[in-house]
C-alpha cells in the first residue's frame, strides 16, 4: 500500500508539473498564452474598470459547462480527475493480474475484490455494524455519549501536514508538527 501510495504523489506531482508547464495551454485546445493569461477567455466586449472577473473570463465562461455534480471547475479538479481515473485503472489492473500471495498488490487486489463482491455484502446484511448498532442504543447519558464519542477518538497522524486524512468517526484529533498546534 505504501508503494501504491508513492506512485499516487509521484503521479500528481507530475501531473501538476505537466499542468503549470509552459505550453500546457497550446496542448489545451489551441489556447494562446501571453504570460500565462489565456488571451482567448478575455472577453473584449465588457471594459476591465467595470468587470474585470467578466473581462478576463468571459468568454471561457461562455464556452464551459460546469458539469451538474460540481459547483466549480479549477486545474486542481482537472488534476484530481486524472488521478482518480489512473488510480482506478491501476487498481483494476492490480485486480486482473493474480499477485503473489501475501504481497502489497495481492492486499490491494483483495480488497478491491471485497468491495465488489455485492452479494457477499448484501448476505451479510447488517451483521457486521451489530456491535455499533448495540452500543448506540445503549447510549442514555451525555456521560455514555461521551465515553462513546471518546472511544472512537483518534488522532490523525498526517506525514504530508496537509490535513488530508479522513476518518470514520465523528471527531478526531490533528496536530500540526510544525507549530505544535492541536486542532
Amino acid at each position: 500500500m505504501k508503494t501504491l501510495i508513492m506512485k499516487f504523489v509521484v503521479l500528481c506531482s507530475c501531473a501538476l508539473f505537466a499542468f503549470s508547464a509552459p505550453g500546457f495551454a497550446q496542448a489545451q485546445g489551441g489556447t494562446t498564452t501571453e504570460h500565462g493569461v489565456s488571451l482567448q477567455d478575455i472577453d473584449r466586449s465588457v471594459k476591465p474598470g467595470d468587470n474585470f472577473f467578466e473581462y478576463s473570463n468571459g468568454e471561457w465562461l461562455k464556452r464551459t459547462e460546469i458539469p451538474p455534480d460540481r459547483g466549480s471547475l479549477s486545474v486542481f479538479s482537472l488534476l484530481n480527475d486524472i488521478a482518480v481515473k489512473r488510480t482506478s485503472q491501476m487498481i483494476e489492473e492490480i485486480a486482473k493480474s493474480n499477485p503473489a500471495p501475501s504481497s502489497g498488490n495481492r492486499k490491494i487486489a483483495d480488497l478491491y475484490h471485497s468491495y465488489m463482491d455485492e452479494a457477499g455484502i448484501e448476505a451479510k446484511g447488517q451483521s457486521p455494524i451489530k456491535p455499533h448498532l448495540y452500543e448506540i442504543a445503549a447510549i442514555r447519558s451525555r456521560k455514555d455519549l461521551a465515553r462513546v464519542l471518546g472511544q472512537g477518538l483518534r488522532a490523525d497522524v498526517d506525514p504530508l501536514n496537509n490535513t488530508n486524512f479522513h476518518t470514520a468517526n465523528p471527531f478526531g484529533l490533528w496536530s500540526n508538527c510544525r507549530t505544535g498546534n492541536i486542532t
